[in-house]
C-alpha cells in the first residue's frame, strides 16, 4: 500500500501571505481568476503559470524557515513509513518540498513526489502518482485537508482521509452541510495526523484481507 500526504495545511503550515498572490493572479490573467488553485487549473504550463510559479517559489522558500509542524507531523510519517511506501502530492514547487522534508528529516522516507511543477490540478497530480507510482488506486491512500483533496481521491478510485482540524461552521447554505455532504460520500474525516495514519492501518490491513479472497 501506499500513503501519499498533502503537504501545506496538512503536514505543515508555511506563514505566506496569499494576498500578495491574489492580486498578482488578478493582474497576470487579466481578471480572468482570482484564487490560486483556479489559476493553476486554467493556466497550467503556460508563461503565466511559470510567472506565479516563480513568484510563489519565492514566497515558499521564505517561509519554510518559519513553517509550522501540524500534530507531529515527523513522528506520525516516520511511524506511517513502517507500514507504507510514502508519497508527497503538493501544490507547492518541487523544490521547496523538497526543502520541507530536509527541514522535518524525512526527505529518505518519501519515494514519490508529485508537485505543482508536474500538474496543475489535483486530480492530474492523483493521476501521475498511480502513473509513477505503478499501483492500482484501491492500494493509494490519500491524507488532504481540503474536500477538493477527497473529491480528487474519489474520482480515481483513491482511498481519501480528510483532515479536519476545525469546522467552524459546516454549513454553506441553509440546505448544505459539508459534513452531512462527506458522509453521503463515504469520505472518513477525522482531527488529526495520527487519527489518519490509524484510520489508513486499518484500511491497508482490509486491503490486504480483500486481496487475500
Amino acid at each position: 500500500m501506499l500513503l501519499a500526504f498533502d503537504l501545506d495545511g496538512t503536514l505543515v503550515r508555511l506563514p505566506i501571505d496569499w494576498r500578495v498572490v491574489e492580486s498578482n493572479i488578478e493582474r497576470i490573467s487579466g481578471g480572468q481568476v482570482r484564487s490560486f488553485l483556479g489559476f493553476l487549473a486554467r493556466f497550467y504550463n503556460t508563461r503565466k503559470f511559470w510567472e506565479i510559479h516563480q513568484l510563489v517559489e519565492r514566497l515558499e522558500l521564505e517561509a519554510v524557515e518559519r513553517l509550522e509542524v501540524l500534530d507531529n507531523a515527523d513522528v506520525v510519517v516516520r511511524d506511517a513509513s513502517k507500514h507504507f511506501e510514502i508519497a508527497i502530492v503538493t501544490m507547492q514547487s518541487r523544490y521547496v518540498c523538497r526543502a520541507v522534508l530536509r527541514k522535518l528529516g524525512l526527505e529518505s522516507l518519501v519515494k514519490y513526489v508529485v508537485a505543482r511543477d508536474d500538474a496543475g490540478t489535483r486530480v492530474d497530480q492523483l493521476r501521475q502518482l498511480i502513473s509513477i507510482a505503478g499501483k492500482p488506486p484501491r492500494e493509494i491512500i490519500f491524507v488532504g485537508d481540503k474536500v477538493l483533496d477527497a473529491f480528487s481521491a474519489l474520482m480515481l478510485g483513491i482511498n481519501p482521509i480528510l483532515v479536519l482540524r476545525t469546522v467552524s461552521n459546516p454549513w454553506f447554505t441553509p440546505s448544505d452541510n459539508i459534513l452531512e455532504d462527506l458522509e453521503a460520500m463515504q469520505i472518513p474525516v477525522v482531527n488529526s495526523l495520527r487519527e489518519a495514519l490509524d484510520l489508513a492501518l486499518r484500511l491497508g490491513r482490509q486491503r490486504s484481507v480483500e486481496g487475500e479472497e
